[in-house]
């Protein structure tokens, strides 16, 4: 009986001690993945501004002769960039960099146009951003600023004619 005891209680103590040291690597690793994260963390908010600029000059470019389309892209302080139009309607994007969540937030003026894209480290030591699954920089831009950007057409025309003041010109 003394024999059993012991064995039972040697094993429950073994067990304890594994799911210690697994519990401690588990620990370590994270720790070890934060910083991985921490140090790329720079390098992928600059792609991600750079793709932003990129795609919002080609957005403008396609509507050369359309002012009431053109968007301004800045990039105010290292961590945030905004997109938006000065003339009416006005649209405003902002987008930031929250290094202690390791996470992308933006929001608009529109409440369907917000939210925020983690970033991660994968098993393999790989640092990307994260939507329920891996996703580049540049599919990070398409998802936020293609909604933004779909929904920020002008809301009305405004058509001068020599003779008449805009109020007289009716529109079909």
């Amino acid at each position: 009986m003394e024999t059993n005891r012991k064995s039972w209680a040697a094993q429950l103590a073994e067990e304890q001690k594994k799911h210690e040291e697994s519990q401690r690597l588990k620990l370590e690793l994270a720790s070890v993945r934060n910083r991985m994260v921490s140090d790329k963390l720079p390098e992928l908010w600059e792609e991600l501004v750079s793709d932003f600029r990129a795609s919002v000059k080609d957005y403008n470019d396609s509507f050369q002769n359309d002012p009431h389309r053109a968007f301004r892209f800045n990039h105010f302080e290292p961590e945030l960039m905004r997109v938006d139009r000065a003339v009416i309607p006005l649209r405003q994007l902002d987008v930031r960099l929250d290094r202690a969540r390791r996470a992308v937030y933006f929001t608009s003026d529109s409440p369907s146009i917000s939210g925020s894209i983690a970033i991660t480290c994968d098993e393999s030591g790989n640092v990307t951003f994260f939507e329920s699954r891996p996703i580049t920089a540049q599919e990070v831009c398409q998802s936020i600023l293609r909604p933004f950007l779909a929904n920020s057409k002008p809301s009305h025309a405004v058509v001068y004619c020599e003779d008449r003041t805009p109020d007289q010109v009716e529109l079909n």
